[in-house]
């Protein structure tokens, strides 16, 4: 029987590893571009980042909050501007691909639908799925739910509900993978998804309320191909 297959993309699909780089990008991009200084910029976002860690809010509402909090004023065509660049530093950066991820999907994709579900930060699900293009990975995936098109992050019970709606999901029958505790793990048991924790070597010892974890690519392929999935 064809199963859903979803899969998150941060640490799942692809390493976040870099994001350190890609984030000292930002801050010194939005410094340089409208004159504030680095280190109130970085304090800025983190402290409107925390507040908001639930909601799904755009480059534009960041850039918003810093401008309100700094009393000065920011054109919409420099904010727009600056969104379409901020975004695209994903390009400038690009994630790392997990070894065998890509032979993976390859496979799974044959017998079953595959759906990428992924909360989405500084950058857009656009300019992701310009990512999975260049990797050759695109057209494994059956539909994508990226937080930015929707609205709404994956610890909104109506992000799960939509996806389940639209595709007339039936109980028991879909899995998901994520990296995730908080994120993935807790809203996808909560609508009945079969979950496996993609870990690190950080946290594979960890306790998780996942029903399968992995660290290679290999071992889920073998976990899948048992169930006869694959």
């Amino acid at each position: 029987m064809c199963k859903v297959i979803c899969l998150d993309f941060w640490d799942t699909i692809y390493s976040n590893d870099n994001s350190a780089e890609r984030h000292q990008y930002i801050q010194s991009y939005i410094s340089e571009k409208f004159v504030i200084p680095q280190e109130t910029v970085k304090s800025l976002l983190e402290k409107y980042n925390y507040l908001n860690r639930d909601k799904q809010i755009s480059l534009l509402d960041r850039l918003t909050y810093i401008e309100n909090m700094l009393q000065i004023k920011i054109s919409d065509e420099k904010k727009k501007e600056a969104e379409k660049n901020i975004s695209a530093s994903v390009l400038k950066f690009p994630p790392q691909l997990f070894e065998g991820c890509s032979e993976f999907l390859s496979k799974i994709s044959l017998k079953n639908k595959v759906f990428l579900v992924s909360n989405t930060n500084y950058s857009y699900g656009y300019d992701l799925k310009k990512i999975l293009q260049k990797d050759g990975l695109f057209n494994y995936f059956d539909d994508f739910f990226f937080s930015d098109e929707l609205k709404m992050r994956k610890t909104n019970d109506l992000l799960f509900e939509h996806i389940i709606k639209k595709h007339n999901l039936l109980k028991n029958q879909n899995y998901f993978i994520g990296d995730s505790e908080r994120n993935d793990i807790i809203p996808a048991l909560k609508h009945d998804f079969y979950c496996i924790k993609k870990c690190s070597k950080r946290n594979i010892n960890k306790e998780t309320l996942a029903q399968y974890k992995f660290l290679e690519y290999n071992e889920l392929f073998r976990f899948f191909e048992d169930r006869g999935v694959i």
